[in-house]
């Protein structure tokens, strides 16, 4: 049985055969989740197969093993398998394996006898040593790499045997499947973002267990409960949660509200979390919670509200999060993201424009962007922004107290975020530039003033002056009038 192509994905096939015509052995495929990269890559393999090549397909999971199997069987396509106890008929025409299973069989003198590699998460490669061996060792090899977030660091990088991979095929943007009804879109409100001050910043995201410590307080946790009954609209619901600890809060906080709710991590034995994923598509849970469990090979579409209750800097993990509400389903005309963590704030819509190229590691190769100064401290008392990022300000004198350990009890109201096109925000932002010049204003006080305006923070905008509308002049005079009426009260 073949599988039917989308348009899109039948002329991803063309622009991967002529990559490897031209000379690439190793090619990227960005293709966004639900897109159809799982379908993609059992057209591939049938594809080799029918040309007598002998394929095989790679993943990092367990759990992604026997998904991608299933996938291949709804075709009548019964690959082997390769992986720990599980293998079976490993040297058949496509077989499905784990990266950790191949490499160990491989030190045993496990002997290799495929014409053709397909890599499934592909963007792991840029840092996995297993995969940077494995793919040095079968260079002369052609490799299809499929991902929904090809931006990871070094997946163009020159090995010295070879660049990492060669070639970028796009087959789609998030965009353009919302425009085709092949996505939903979704609508996403940010809350109060929690203190991260404190929280360091490990490999380009925080540092776990410091941002458990900051997020796992009661306040926050009965904050996501109210939200989600205010907006959630009783729709299946996915919690992406700091820790194990933090996400068992949270299925406590909503059981003790009546919604059934339930909590899987990488500890939860494989047919109780087989279980509980059965019991939330079927919609006897609301709530299923977990880490970063299912932030890849999730497959629910019935899931149409997300409560991201983790914070991230990783635009790499945002992406693979919000992606679990974005497949369309039956009565599934919008998604919901509850953002308690002002990770839209940092990283913009999922539907924004991605930094689709393949990283070499030299600075020199990437896009330019412009530099941005480090965001200035700005007193809580005079509201002064300080460059320097000061203790004690230098404008009042005040000197913030240190947190006390504890529950403090958390104010915040989630708002709309109502995506704005790009040129309307460069328009907005070069208004600012052309203000703050003009008032010898500092270049905190325009990335801040875009943020009370636009409710993100700016990103890739150029800083060159503009005109500055009337609505723009209207809100600059509204918050001064504020803040000098703010100084007379406190007079």
């Amino acid at each position: 049985m073949n599988v039917q192509l989308r348009d899109y994905q039948s002329e991803a096939m063309v622009k991967i055969r002529s990559s490897f015509k031209g000379g690439n052995k190793r090619v990227m495929v960005y293709s966004p989740t639900g897109s159809g990269k799982g379908e993609l890559a059992v057209a591939l393999a049938q594809l080799a197969q029918i040309n007598g090549k002998k394929v095989l397909f790679l993943v990092h999971r367990k759990d992604l093993v026997k998904q991608q199997w299933e996938r291949f069987a709804k075709y009548q396509i019964f690959p082997g398998v390769l992986q720990g106890q599980n293998t079976n008929k490993p040297h058949s025409s496509i077989t499905v394996g784990s990266i950790q299973t191949f490499v160990s069989r491989k030190k045993f003198g496990w002997q290799f006898d495929f014409d053709m590699i397909i890599i499934d998460e592909a963007h792991l490669c840029g840092g996995g040593k297993q995969y940077h061996e494995f793919l040095r060792t079968h260079s002369n090899l052609p490799v299809i790499g499929l991902t929904a977030t090809p931006f990871a660091k070094g997946l163009g990088k020159n090995m010295g045997w070879g660049r990492l991979f060669e070639d970028f095929v796009m087959v789609s943007t998030i965009q353009d499947l919302i425009n085709k009804g092949f996505l939903v879109d979704c609508e996403i409100y940010a809350p109060s973002e929690p203190d991260l001050s404190k929280v360091r910043v490990v490999a380009g995201d925080y540092h776990q267990k410091q941002l458990g410590e900051a997020v796992n307080k009661t306040e926050l946790v009965g904050d996501i409960v109210k939200h989600w009954f205010k907006l959630g609209d009783n729709k299946q619901t996915i919690v992406f949660a700091t820790n194990i600890d933090h996400s068992k809060s949270i299925v406590q906080q909503f059981t003790a509200h009546g919604i059934s709710a339930e909590h899987v991590d990488c500890y939860t034995k494989e047919e109780h979390r087989n279980r509980a994923i059965d019991r939330f598509r079927s919609g006897e849970i609301k709530i299923l919670s977990n880490v970063a469990l299912f932030a890849e090979g999730f497959d629910a579409p019935e899931t149409a509200c997300m409560i991201l209750a983790r914070p991230t800097r990783s635009l790499i993990r945002y992406i693979q999060m919000i992606g679990r509400v974005l497949r369309p389903a039956e009565g599934k005309e919008m998604a919901i993201v509850l953002d308690h963590s002002g990770s839209v704030s940092r990283l913009g819509f999922p539907t924004d424009d991605l930094p689709l190229h393949l990283d070499t590691g030299n600075a020199a190769d990437a896009p330019k962007k412009e530099n941005k100064p480090k965001e200035p401290k700005i007193c809580v008392s005079c509201k002064y922004v300080d460059k320097r990022r000061q203790h004690t300000c230098p404008k009042c004198g005040f000197a913030p107290v240190a947190k006390t350990k504890g529950i403090e009890p958390i104010e915040g109201t989630l708002q709309k975020i109502v995506k704005m096109p790009h040129e309307a925000k460069q328009q907005i932002y070069s208004a600012l530039v052309a203000f703050a010049a003009i008032k010898n204003y500092q270049s905190g006080w325009i990335s801040h003033k875009f943020k009370r305006i636009t409710g993100v923070w700016p990103r890739d905008l150029k800083p060159e002056p503009g005109p500055i509308p009337d609505f723009v002049h209207k809100i600059i005079i509204s918050e001064q009038i504020k803040y000098s009426n703010s100084k007379k009260r406190a007079a």
